[in-house]
């Protein structure tokens, strides 16, 4: 098996790795927030750093317009706006099932932003994860099968954060 390097970089670029850990921060978060269980000081300095950034992007616009979001919603949203993100930065969107009858000739940036907005607003940016682990998916055309890889980085720096916050020691 001949690893290409050229293929691997182009896989780790520096907003695939922003996102990975963007992602796997959200799951901390909304999962330390629905289970309440405490976190390390470090481990905790980094989950309210996130959730600085995740409020300014979300809760701050939505408080303009009088709305309170509660952070479980903002860690929602948040991972589902980079699912959302990681489909649309997919090559050949365009003839993905659900817009094969509307035979786009060139990538559509209208599509995109669309389906962006879409899928992230509504949390349908959630089930692309989800779509990846079903087996049906891996047709030799379909574009999800690049999400597997995505979603076992994320899982995996999740799971490592955890792994460090059980182990480290407590005040």
């Amino acid at each position: 098996m001949r690893i290409d390097i050229n293929y691997l970089a182009s896989k780790l670029s520096f907003f695939s790795i922003l996102t990975s850990i963007t992602a796997s921060m959200s799951i901390v978060s909304l999962t330390q927030k629905l289970f309440n269980f405490g976190l390390a000081p470090l481990a905790a300095n980094y989950v309210a750093y996130y959730r600085k950034i995740s409020y300014f992007v979300f809760g701050i616009p939505a408080e303009l317009l009088g709305i309170h979001l509660p952070t479980a919603l903002i860690d929602f949203w948040t991972l589902s706006f980079i699912c959302a993100g990681a489909y649309v930065k997919t090559e050949n969107l365009e003839k993905a099932r659900a817009f094969r009858r509307y035979r786009f000739e060139s990538p559509s940036i209208k599509l995109r932003l669309a389906v962006f907005l879409l899928f992230g607003l509504t949390g349908i940016g959630l089930a692309i994860p989800l779509s990846v682990l079903s087996i049906n998916t891996y047709n030799e055309n379909d574009i999800t099968r690049d999400a597997l890889g995505h979603f076992i980085v994320i899982l995996s720096l999740s799971i490592l954060f955890f792994a460090i916050n059980a182990f480290a020691p407590s005040p």
